[in-house]
């Protein structure tokens, strides 16, 4: 109809690559988690630019892992998902990751990151003592035990429903 609506555009931006650049890492700091846990998650992207991709649009892996036996270790997008798996492990030296980014496009680097599993206090167990009786005026000497996965030093106290009885 030959009627013109807004106004011209006068000029655009056009970003032209001559090549594609690898992603860039920056250093990743050491990774805290509690034994016995899962769902401990690590934002990557927090940790890489690309001239050319989103973080979504990098491709993410875990190349080496130095102890599979005690962490599971995999990506969810450029979320990275750490688990241990065995029950009351801990370490005192970390456990050493190589992550791998590859843009898609021939650009792939990878990065090192350090993950400590640390140490819960778990509570001690009592051994059952089971049912006990004994006869009036005669006292009754209970030996208690208990485990405690910890090896920490355990005090024993006990409650009486009946304290004038105790």
């Amino acid at each position: 109809d030959g009627e013109l609506f807004g106004e011209p555009a006068t000029s655009n931006t056009v970003l032209i690559c001559a090549a594609n650049t690898a992603p860039q890492w920056s250093e990743i700091d050491n990774q805290h988690i509690n034994e016995d846990s899962e769902g401990n998650t690590v934002d990557i992207s927090l940790y890489i630019t690309d001239a050319e991709q989103a973080p979504s649009q990098i491709t993410f892996q875990v190349i080496d892992n130095s102890d599979p036996v005690h962490l599971v270790t995999e990506f969810d997008g450029y979320n990275l998902l750490l688990t241990t798996i065995v029950l009351d492990y801990f370490v005192i030296d970390p456990v050493s990751l190589i992550l791998e980014a590859d843009d898609g496009y021939g650009g792939v680097v990878t990065q090192a990151v350090n993950v400590f599993i640390d140490p819960v206090n778990d509570a001690p167990v009592l051994t059952d003592i089971g049912n006990q009786e004994t006869t009036e005026d005669i006292p009754l000497i209970l030996t208690l035990e208990a485990t405690d996965v910890d090896e920490d030093s355990l005090t024993f106290s006990a409650v009486s429903e009946y304290s004038d009885n105790v």
